[in-house]
């Protein structure tokens, strides 16, 4: 893997919320909501793990949060198999918070396909490999 390769991502929290330059304030009693994506095995295994375990709250700076439900909505899956799948040609990326893409050295906010497809192909160029080996010799990952 290469050193700058994200192996999780995590959404801004969700609810009602005040902001006032870097600091949040977050009421009693209202839901919050987050969203976690595991980009990695490890990542994925330990929260598996953590969930089969989950403790009642989770307590952030002097905040603690009451968990009421926690669900793992999309199986682990690998480039491949989303390859070879039925959206194999057509893929709807919907993005729940700020994100940003590298390129050429610089985080990029804006989803455009270039950025997507070089953040896809980040690290290894897993997916390129695939798409053109199924493309040019109609071979599967």
């Amino acid at each position: 893997m290469m050193g700058s390769q994200k192996t999780f991502t995590i959404s801004a929290l969700n609810g009602e919320i005040i902001s006032s330059g870097r600091q949040i304030q977050v009421f009693a009693n209202n839901k919050y909501r987050w969203y976690l994506t595991a980009l990695s095995q490890p990542v994925q295994q330990w929260i598996a793990g953590w969930v089969k375990k989950m403790p009642s709250t989770i307590d952030l700076r002097t905040v603690s949060f009451k968990i009421n439900t926690c669900n793992i909505v999309h199986a682990p899956t690998t480039y491949a198999q989303l390859l070879n799948s039925e959206n194999g040609k057509n893929v709807t990326l919907k993005f729940i918070s700020p994100t940003s893409f590298r390129r050429k050295g610089h985080h990029f906010p804006l989803p455009l396909p270039t950025n997507i497809f070089i953040a896809t192909c980040d690290g290894g160029m897993i997916f390129l490999v695939l798409l053109l080996s199924k493309m040019l010799f109609g071979l599967g990952g």
